[in-house]
């Protein structure tokens, strides 16, 4: 029985599957943003001097503003269980569903399970790598955490540009953009070069 050119249909299963997750996805999206025009009515209708503060305190619904801060932070209200399964579904992708499967099927677990690198008598690996992916994704997001993510928070930055902008003069943001440009070109042309 040949596994890697067998053809096999798309089951039920697969279909449920497929149908719960985008349900979850898109149901929890749906859920937040009845709830917060809820909370918003309640708290518009029930306290008139809290709603007074609050409309002095927010950005003018329809604004440039209020509008961005909406679409990139969810308007920086959203609970962190969502927060967390958006940037889990963004790092999960098709190669990353598929890859790891057929890598631990064609080569074992058995570097993972001891952290050695196991090869046979003519030098060729048997373990797979991809575990090494989990474990500096891991360590790399929890140093992400702690140090770098409190300063992008306080700063109400989105990114690593605004950082520069706030953070250095005009000569060293040109120097840093001029670099990312031609560190993009030479990345680029290695990559199509290479095949």
């Amino acid at each position: 029985m040949d596994l890697i050119n067998e053809s096999r249909p798309i089951s039920r299963l697969d279909y449920a599957v497929f149908a719960l997750s985008l349900f979850l996805s898109v149901g929890t999206g749906i859920y937040h943003a009845i709830r917060k025009r809820t909370l918003t009515f309640i708290m518009y209708s029930t306290n008139p001097m809290y709603a007074f503060r609050s409309r002095l305190l927010l950005t003018e619904p329809g604004t440039k503003t209020s509008q961005k801060d909406e679409y990139m932070m969810g308007g920086r209200k959203m609970p962190p269980i969502p927060v967390a399964l958006s940037l889990l579904t963004t790092f999960l992708s098709g190669i990353l569903m598929l890859g790891v499967p057929a890598e631990m099927f064609e080569r074992g677990l058995s570097v993972a399970l001891d952290l050695m690198f196991i090869y046979d008598s003519s030098m060729k690996y048997l373990g797979a790598q991809i575990w090494l992916n989990f474990v500096i994704g891991a360590a790399s997001s929890v140093i992400t955490a702690i140090f770098f993510l409190p300063i992008f928070y306080r700063m109400k930055s989105t990114c690593l540009h605004e950082y520069f902008i706030y953070r250095y003069s005009k000569a060293v943001q040109i120097w840093f953009s001029r670099k990312l440009r031609n560190d993009t070109i030479i990345i680029a042309t290695l990559v199509s070069n290479s095949y």
